[in-house]
């Protein structure tokens, strides 16, 4: 039994080790922001803002935004997002769509996927797409 025991104990570490960090889901709270757009909400602007929940020890987020849950081809793909908030800089066609993140942390282990949450920009939702920096930047005067 021993023998097999240090067999199996190391295995068991490396799956335990591979397996992504557990997602900090809870709703929000009273005083929080909380997931945005929401499940199931219509979006007033297009492209909407998203928000998730901030966790420790994440430097940077992934989000994904897609006609279909499966994402097989994401309308929107964003890595590196140094915050739990994104603002995208381009519009997206009116319609439902599907979004999630995860986190990485500094040694390049992410989280699983958030839950997928569902939303709708209607054709009337107001055009805001959120300038790039360089386009930002390129305001300035010199």
């Amino acid at each position: 039994m021993i023998a097999g025991a240090c067999v199996v104990l190391p295995l068991m570490t490396s799956l335990l080790l591979a397996s992504p960090l557990a997602l900090d889901e809870r709703p929000a709270g009273e005083r929080e922001w909380g997931y945005r757009p929401a499940e199931g909400a219509v979006s007033p602007t297009n492209p909407p803002a998203f928000s998730w929940r901030p966790q420790r020890n994440i430097v940077a987020w992934e989000l994904q935004c897609a006609r279909s849950s499966e994402f097989a081809r994401p309308d929107l793909a964003e890595q590196g997002i140094p915050w739990n908030v994104y603002c995208p800089s381009h519009v997206l066609s009116a319609g439902e769509y599907h979004w999630r993140y995860r986190g990485r942390t500094a040694d390049g282990s992410t989280t699983q996927w958030s839950r997928t949450r569902r939303f709708a920009i209607p054709s009337e939702a107001a055009v805001m797409p959120m300038p790039t920096r360089k386009e930002l930047l390129g305001r300035l005067p010199k």
